[in-house]
């Protein structure tokens, strides 16, 4: 079972996707992300003329056109932290669900990482984003390496199906969205009875090198458990202390769900109220 993914191979794939491209720009875009997350949205944001924090059809542009999500996911699938994680969810699948190919819904899936590990773990698997650079660049990478027939693309919302994926996968999508509490909904919809959500966001990150994220979500900030069980999830995990939750499917009129949101000191409210109030000031 493969968990990680290779730097090799990921640079090799930038140089042969941007074969155009002269690859001293390539190395500097990728290194500079290395360095600094954020420096090539941040750095295009500009360029495109986008609002900061504020969904407009000018950041729609900067999504489907610019390449710089492309590195700002390369440099993020090789995070330590990211990979802990992608073990997580990757071993998690296999130890509690007992079925050797499920079908996964990866949500929201840039450059097709999460598409690729579960593909390769013999599931079942649907990528979902929009059309744009960075789902041309996912389907370069997994055809090169041989997953392009396992895997199904769809690039419009209206396509997916409801009530047959027993696992939907959606990490650090919500906080670019402007109505996410409907694509929570949404997620629900996509699972099967007690299907299972990964799901991970950054409503609070709503910082300067973070341009795409909305300044109209920071609200949430700290409330995705309960959103998701409002929503008709049992929070059932966490991967360590970090915001990766797991939420299993149950029926709308399961009011034992409401008892699985954890308690909340306080100290702790009061301590994430401000720093959510100074993040958004700074930005």
């Amino acid at each position: 079972m493969k968990n990680s993914i290779d730097f090799n191979e990921l640079i090799s794939d930038l140089y042969q996707y941007f074969h155009m491209e002269n690859r001293g720009i390539i190395l500097n875009k990728f290194c500079n992300e290395l360095l600094l997350r954020g420096w090539n949205v941040s750095r295009i944001a500009d360029k495109y003329g986008v609002t900061p924090h504020l969904m407009n059809d000018r950041m729609i542009k900067l999504y489907t056109e610019s390449d710089a999500f492309i590195y700002e996911c390369s440099v993020a699938s090789l995070e330590p932290e990211k990979i802990k994680k992608d073990k997580f969810i990757s071993d998690y699948i296999k130890n509690k669900i007992p079925c050797d190919q499920l079908a996964v819904l990866c949500y929201g899936d840039g450059i097709g990482i999460d598409s690729q590990i579960h593909a390769e773990n013999g599931h079942s698997v649907t990528y979902f984003d929009f059309e744009g650079l960075s789902s041309n660049f996912a389907k370069y990478r997994l055809s090169e390496m041989g997953l392009i027939d396992k895997i199904k693309f769809i690039s419009n919302e209206l396509k997916l199906e409801c009530n047959i994926y027993d696992v939907v996968i959606c990490r650090e999508v919500l906080e670019h969205l402007e109505n996410p509490i409907n694509t929570m909904q949404n997620l629900w919809k996509y699972l099967n009875k007690d299907g299972i959500c990964f799901l991970s966001e950054s409503f609070s990150r709503v910082e300067n090198f973070f341009p795409t994220h909305l300044a109209s979500n920071l609200k949430y900030a700290d409330k995705t458990i309960k959103l998701m069980v409002n929503l008709g999830f049992r929070y059932i995990d966490s991967f360590e202390d970090t915001n990766l939750l797991v939420f299993k499917k149950t029926e709308i009129n399961d009011n034992l769900r409401f008892a699985t949101i954890p308690k909340i000191s306080l100290k702790r409210k009061i301590k994430n109220r401000l720093r959510n109030k100074l993040m958004y000031y700074l930005s």
